[in-house]
């Protein structure tokens, strides 16, 4: 008898050590696998914001995501009661610094375009007082704000280490994803490499891109109350599900708890998401 309980005992233990070391395993290799996943997200992003001068340290970064995610783990599970949810919301705002990245950069493209025309008038104006393009580019650097100071100063830098103007012109074109950008830098690259008269080439470019920004602004004007439906319709259902669950917690109980509701939850914020999706798109109208 005490050699069966024994037995016994042994086996439940041994069963318990098993599951125990399985368990651990697991948790390791996913921790493994996250933690690299958010290192080089984390590097990755610290990178790419140096490109567009913005200095921070890799374990500041670091630590603002892993508060983020601390925060949007604590939200979700404050407005669901659900952990599993609470943990998914929090792994999945991971992606968000790619997200925040993509916008500032895309606004700052957007300065960068909307100050361009000021600073080719300066450049062709320097250039019809008697200087060259490298002092033209000194002015820029010196008398118009950022990004395109920074921009041109850094192309100032490259010329000064070795680089031709050229290449540091189109050094410029690829930080600085626009097609406008690139048209630019392809025509004054051209004229240095066959001569002409590049300041009229600048006053062409100059009334080319104040045409081009009219038809856009009128674009945009037509295209606004699409957008701004669209975005108030994506928001809304979030914003009444965090108002129910605050004012009647048991009505919105069942949809976060109820795997048919889980399901009806993920199914209709795929569906936002690709309406949204196909909103912008048709918003989105090149010129």
């Amino acid at each position: 008898m005490v050699l069966l309980k024994f037995g016994a005992t042994f086996l439940i233990a041994f069963c318990l050590w098993l599951a125990g070391m399985f368990l651990y395993q697991s948790v390791t290799l996913l921790v493994f696998r996250y933690s690299g996943y958010y290192k080089k997200i984390v590097k990755g992003t610290t990178v790419d914001l140096s490109g567009i001068f913005v200095k921070v340290k890799e374990s500041q970064f670091g630590l603002y995501v892993l508060s983020g995610m601390l925060l949007v783990g604590i939200f979700v599970y404050f407005m669901t009661g659900n952990a599993v949810i609470a943990v998914l919301a929090a792994l999945a705002s991971l992606a968000l610094p790619r997200v925040l990245f993509k916008f500032a950069k895309a606004r700052r493209i957007k300065k960068f375009e909307e100050q361009l025309v000021e600073a080719l008038i300066l450049l062709s104006n320097s250039l019809k007082a008697g200087l060259d393009l490298t002092q033209g580019i000194q002015l820029i650097v010196r008398d118009m704000p950022s990004p395109v100071c920074d921009e041109f100063k850094l192309v100032l830098q490259e010329t000064r280490i070795g680089s031709t103007l050229e290449m540091s012109l189109e050094n410029l074109s690829i930080r600085i994803d626009s097609e406008l950008v690139r048209f630019i830098v392809t025509a004054m690259v051209i004229q240095r490499e066959s001569g002409g008269d590049i300041t009229k080439i600048l006053d062409q470019v100059v009334r080319s891109i104040r045409d081009n920004y009219v038809l856009k602004r009128k674009v945009q004007v037509l295209t606004a109350q699409g957008i701004l439906e669209s975005t108030i319709s994506f928001f809304l259902p979030w914003g009444l599900a965090a108002a129910l669950s605050i004012v009647q917690p048991g009505f919105m109980t069942p949809l976060f708890h109820h795997p048919v509701g889980i399901i009806i939850l993920i199914a209709a914020t795929g569906w936002q998401m690709i309406g949204i999706f196909i909103v912008f798109k048709m918003a989105k109208v090149k010129i």
